[in-house]
């Protein structure tokens, strides 16, 4: 169909030439309204990149998130986590207060991406990706930046392990380095 054979030989159909457009990469420092977060026209999926920024979360703890799981008077959002059962308390500044508070206040505050599978929400976040050309950024690099922020900021390790959920101060440290 896409091809001519002759003489034994495949003669591939040359294909369309598209033009290359400029690569962004995203480091631990940028802010949160990075590209990805700015231009999602969805609220929730908005609201759902805002705190796995902020939060360090994963995408399923942070999917899972109730509105009582969060005390925007005293900037707390507290939850257990999935993969290991611990207690996650977590403060958060001003930034994310600018979350839209159109989400419900009661009940799952993104219910739609709750029953959502991980790999579903992260072909999501890639095809977003894909969209802005931004190479290298993953969901995960979100837990990576937080580590990262966390660390230039003088948070003490042992608290920045507890906020992730991490048991070994390698896992850890090898989080804090790694640059999305």
């Amino acid at each position: 169909m896409g091809c001519q054979i002759r003489h034994g030989f495949q003669k591939q159909r040359a294909r369309p030439r598209i033009r290359a457009l400029p690569q962004i990469r995203l480091g631990p420092g940028l802010p949160p309204s990075t590209p990805i977060i700015a231009n999602e026209a969805n609220p929730e999926r908005r609201a759902f990149y805002e705190f796995c920024w902020h939060l360090g979360g994963a995408q399923s703890d942070v999917a899972r998130l109730a509105a009582e799981d969060i005390d925007w008077q005293g900037r707390v959002v507290s939850f257990l986590r999935r993969k290991t059962g611990t207690v996650s308390i977590i403060r958060f500044g001003e930034d994310l207060e600018t979350v839209p508070r159109t989400l419900p206040q009661a009940g799952p505050p993104l219910p739609k991406l709750k029953p959502m599978r991980e790999a579903h929400r992260a072909a999501e976040f890639a095809r977003a990706c894909r969209w802005l050309t931004i190479k290298g950024v993953t969901l995960h690099s979100y837990r990576y930046a937080w580590a990262e922020r966390a660390r230039t900021c003088g948070y003490p390790e042992r608290f920045a392990e507890e906020a992730l959920g991490h048991n070994s101060k390698a896992v850890h440290r090898a989080d804090a380095r790694r640059i999305p």
